[in-house]
């Protein structure tokens, strides 16, 4: 199976004959599929997807919008296949990934890393029931939300870490 992503310029910027916009670039899984979680840097320049096959493979590529290249390729297979969600953080070429514990349970765990373009994990985070990246004044915060049930009642755990 294969999937591609298409990348249009700016409004205004129309094909001829179909009237829809121009790509700027098309990106093309060679294997697998474009998972759901991408994001673009601050600035809009470069583009984080995720190209996995959901058991073994999990890849992220780093995209430069304005040179229609890829500038950086992150294997994440030994940390996670389920990844679902990913952001630009810290200095901009290194990344936050959240990802589920079990892609077949819709309430399992949560974890997240973060990783460098060249692939070193320097912080992981959970597992929790969720991950969330978060700014409070400026500052990038992982915030995690945890619920124990236990018989004796249920916990509810909010953990905000900074990068």
């Amino acid at each position: 199976m294969s999937a591609s992503l298409a990348l249009v310029g700016p409004a205004g910027a129309r094909a001829e004959k179909s009237g829809s916009p121009d790509p700027v670039a098309t990106i093309v899984a060679e294997t697998g599929f474009v998972d759901d979680a991408y994001a673009f840097d601050g600035g809009g320049s470069r583009l984080a997807y995720i190209n996995s096959d959901a058991a073994k493979r999990s890849t992220i590529h780093v995209f430069d919008v304005a040179q229609a290249r890829e500038i950086a390729q992150i294997d994440i297979a030994k940390v996670t296949t389920n990844p679902t969600s990913v952001a630009f953080v810290l200095d901009g070429d290194t990344l936050l990934v959240t990802a589920r514990t079990d892609r077949a349970r819709p309430d399992a765990p949560h974890i997240a890393f973060v990783v460098t373009f060249a692939g070193k994990v320097l912080r992981r985070f959970g597992p929790a029931s969720s991950i969330r990246l978060a700014h409070v004044d400026g500052v990038p915060l992982v915030v995690s939300f945890t619920k124990e049930i236990k018989k004796t009642g249920t916990t509810y755990r909010i953990v905000a870490n900074r990068l």
